[in-house]
């Protein structure tokens, strides 16, 4: 074994290579909880072979569920935490195969761990591997450059000892002290924190509400989720110590220059530039959480409170108090289920069956109960377990799980009502009113009488909310993400929630609320007229034939958009069969559907079906994804097919099975010409396998490189459809879901209206066919663009099909194309619906 210098007067333990590769300094790890050491010292190894080995002798303390991490602990008490690639634990141990078991005595070199290196570079974020020293002991003289296995690596240095006797109690509070910091605690501050209360002599607590942690962890510190303003003490035995780490926080932990708490509150004293261009006109700006136009009171609707108690009254009676409690939600709830199924709402009966499982998580009530055996009532237990939750899911950066935070919390509060003998407060709605909150229950909108409120306006929650997806299939118009300013409206003034240009005006003027009046009855005169005339064909007045079809994501969705006049299936979203489930479903489950809603459009109406488009803010729970810092433009879509080609090529037989000759297929975000060519020789493949004959396959623009390399993409596409939702996500990098900005992601926006120009332009030289599935095409303004600018199929929500066919029969596509052509030349999105709004005799004759 190569020999290290040890530090002079003190013996210190040698680690071994525990595998052969290149060494890396831990600042260097690509994840900042290894690079700023927040786990430990240490160092990695980029690695070149399969097999982890003993860096030292000693016995296996910890072995992860997940195979790609164990804990060495040497006989003279030195932790030693081997941990294979980075987000590795969301493969559930697939690709590890451990060597040991957690109390096996291991000499030094020993073999522990075996990986695939292959499956591990394809699947998780990087293959490195760490050597860390979590018990606060440092490395020294550590290797650089190549090493082999059974190699010195580095010298571990002893942990400092503590200058003074662990905590006996009689702890000295400082009292209240408000963090300054702009982002809270967050790691740097945190190891500010940690790193003075070591050099203070240890001991010290941090408390924020009833949660202490240790203020030398700097985990523990950031565990606590500490936001700039929010309240927290700090402890210890020495008063001395305790006063100086109080006024360390307060001035911010070396984070603010001098005055800077002064510097940030002028920083953020004048309101948002961007928020005052969109109140311009008065009006509160919110995202579209479902289409539509209401105009009626409001109504504040405020969350239930309970007072509860924090004392129990016994172990056994209030164990029993939380099972009964849970037994009747879970009996409730399946019969609210049930009840749904059977008047055909689907999707709503399937969102709580979320919700039936969450009620059925042992662990929500396992941890319920501990605090119960600790003397907290059942009450108490239940509120704060699962309250816990609920913020930590609030607080994640993937917005699908973030808005599942809105779930747990009906979840929580319907077990609270059992508790405490209420009801859902949906009798005290007013009816006919519009619903404003900060949030909305799944569960409240599900328990509503059809009709009962005109549309829900939220300051929190967002478009991929369970609440958002119900009110769409009630035909609520709702917004959501809108200014806190909407809770103070009162009760009874009145509104107009405009879901379709994504507005709340508040006590609008007789003048408004006529014009508004008269826009609705000539909606509704029109919306009949065109549903009498839906079975009709699409032609423009000068003679021009465009295709209507429809969005669809179940089969009771292909009956209901025969019976609107829908033309086919432009696109049909198949997560549907793969959403809200806990396993994958097989190739028959899948053929079965398919050919379910292929025989409810009939032999006329073509089926397009888009392949699984998951990833980002739509995780499967049995298909586990790395962690990506930025989802969404990571493995998502149809990457998610090609590194999982099994996946893809399952649901391609389906399809082809069940929908047969002529099937459509279509990629989603599609970036490259190499990832459609590998699509279509898989589908090809199997397709000749089958003896599946005219099959088209198509390519969704959703990307600017897809749309500017559009004629390279016709070489190997029969059609492309334009999804303007993510086209224009990604073109103006602004997120459709985000509170504050989502309102400026408009599809209209002439840097987007210039991407749909040069996809046309490409798709022409090769004569193919070019739709739009996206938002535009269920927007009535944006149709004559559309149309101007070459578009010939359109593929809308259900609801829109027929407004859009008779709007078609009522246009001239040369006028068309002159209104195309100036809103190319415009400045802003604004500018553009104005051009439309002035000048509506420019589309028709």
């Amino acid at each position: 074994m190569d020999s290290l210098a040890s530090t002079p007067g003190r013996p210190n333990l040698i680690l071994q290579a525990p595998l052969s590769g290149v060494c890396v300094d831990l600042s260097d790890v690509p994840d900042p909880v290894f690079a700023q050491r927040m786990v430990g010292d240490g160092i990695a190894i980029d690695p070149t072979e399969p097999l982890l080995r003993a860096p030292c002798a000693g016995r296996i303390t910890q072995l992860h569920r997940a195979h790609h991490a164990l804990t060495l602990t040497h006989a003279e008490g030195v932790e030693v935490l081997m941990h294979i690639g980075l987000d590795t634990v969301a493969l559930g141990g697939e690709g590890f195969e451990p060597l040991v078991d957690e109390g096996d005595e291991v000499a030094v070199g020993d073999p522990l761990l075996r990986f695939e290196p292959g499956l591990l570079a394809r699947r998780a974020r990087s293959l490195i591997c760490l050597i860390v020293l979590p018990q606060g002991q440092s490395i020294a003289a550590p290797r650089a450059g190549r090493v082999r296995g059974g190699e010195a690596l580095c010298e571990v240095r002893p942990a400092r000892p503590p200058t003074r006797p662990a905590e006996e109690g009689g702890i000295i509070w400082s009292g209240i002290v408000r963090v300054p910091n702009p982002m809270g605690l967050h790691a740097r501050p945190a190891a500010a924190l940690a790193q003075q209360a070591k050099a203070l002599g240890g001991g010290a607590r941090l408390r924020r509400g009833r949660t202490e942690v240790s203020a030398e962890s700097i985990v523990g510190v950031m565990s606590l989720d500490v936001r700039c303003g929010d309240s927290v003490e700090i402890g210890g035995e020495d008063a001395s110590m305790v006063m100086a780490l109080a006024e360390a926080i307060a001035s911010g932990l070396g984070e603010l220059e001098a005055g800077g708490e002064d510097v940030m509150e002028s920083l953020t004293a004048e309101p948002s530039l961007m928020r005052r261009v969109q109140s311009l006109s008065g009006a509160l700006p919110g995202v579209v959480a479902s289409p539509g136009l209401a105009v009626g009171p409001a109504y504040r609707f405020k969350p239930q409170r309970f007072d509860i108690a924090d004392q129990g009254q016994g172990v056994e009676w209030e164990l029993d108090k939380l099972h009964r409690a849970l037994a009747r939600s879970r009996k409730s709830l399946r019969a609210l289920i049930d009840k749904l199924k059977a008047g055909g709402s689907q999707t709503r009966a399937e969102i709580l069956i979320a919700h039936e499982t969450l009620l059925e998580d042992t662990a929500l009530s396992a941890e319920a109960e501990r605090q119960i055996h600790q003397g907290r009532s059942a009450a108490a237990a239940w509120h704060e377990s699962t309250t816990q939750q609920a913020e930590s899911l609030a607080r994640s950066d993937n917005l699908l799980l973030a808005a599942r935070a809105a779930d747990l919390r009906d979840v929580r509060d319907r077990v609270l009502r059992r508790m405490f003998g209420r009801r859902a407060p949906i009798k005290a709605i007013p009816p006919g009113s519009i619903l404003i909150a900060e949030d909305i229950a799944p569960s409240i909108l599900s328990a509503l009488r059809p009709g009962q409120i005109l549309g829900l306006a939220t300051t929190q929650g967002g478009a991929t909310s369970h609440a958002a997806i119900i009110a769409r299939g009630l035909g609520l118009p709702a917004l959501c993400g809108l200014p806190e300013a909407l809770l103070a409206v009162h009760d009874g003034e009145t509104l107009i929630l405009d879901a379709q240009r994504g507005v709340v005006t508040i006590s609008p003027d007789e003048a408004t609320l006529e014009a508004l009046n008269t826009r609705q009855e000539a909606q509704q005169c029109a919306r009949v007229a065109a549903f009498n005339a839906r079975e009709g064909a699409a032609i423009t007045l000068d003679g021009a034939r465009i295709w209507v079809e429809a969005n669809i994501g179940a089969v009771e969705e292909a009956e209901e958009a025969v019976r609107q006049g829908a033309e086919g299936v432009g696109l049909m979203r198949s997560e549907f069969l793969y959403l809200n489930q806990t396993h994958a479903p097989s190739e028959a489950e899948q053929t079965a559907q398919y050919r379910a809603v292929a025989q409810a459009l009939g032999a006329t109406r073509p089926l397009t079906v888009r392949t699984l488009d998951v990833g980002g803010d739509k995780p499967l729970p049995y298909l586990p994804l790395p962690h990506e810092e930025n989802p969404a433009l990571g493995l998502r879509g149809i990457r998610v097919g090609l590194t999982r080609p099994a996946l893809l090529r399952q649901q391609v037989r389906a399809i082809l099975q069940g929908v047969g000759a002529g099937a459509r297929l279509m990629f989603p975000m599609i970036a490259r010409v190499e990832e459609l060519r590998a699509a279509r020789a898989l589908v090809e493949e199997e397709a000749a396998s089958l003896g599946v004959e005219g099959v088209e396959i198509g390519v969704m623009i959703e990307i600017p490189s897809a749309a500017i390399n559009a004629a390279k993409l016709a070489r190997y596409a029969d059609f492309f459809s334009i999804g303007t939702n993510d086209l224009s996500q990604y073109t103006l990098a602004i997120d459709r879901g985000h509170p504050q900005l989502a309102a400026w992601a408009d599809g209209l926006d002439p840097a987007v209206l210039r991407l749909i120009e040069m996809t046309l332009e490409g798709a022409r030289q090769r004569d193919r066919r070019v739709g739009v599935c996206g938002g535009l095409a269920s927007d009535l303004e944006a149709v004559p663009l559309l149309i101007g600018l070459g578009v010939d199929h359109l593929s809308a929500s259900l609801a829109a099909v027929a407004e859009i066919k008779a709007l078609v029969r009522s246009l001239s596509r040369a006028r068309c194309r002159a209104l195309a052509a100036r809103a190319l030349q415009a400045e802003s999105a604004e500018d553009v619906r104005a051009l439309i709004r002035a000048e509506p005799s420019e589309v028709s004759p």
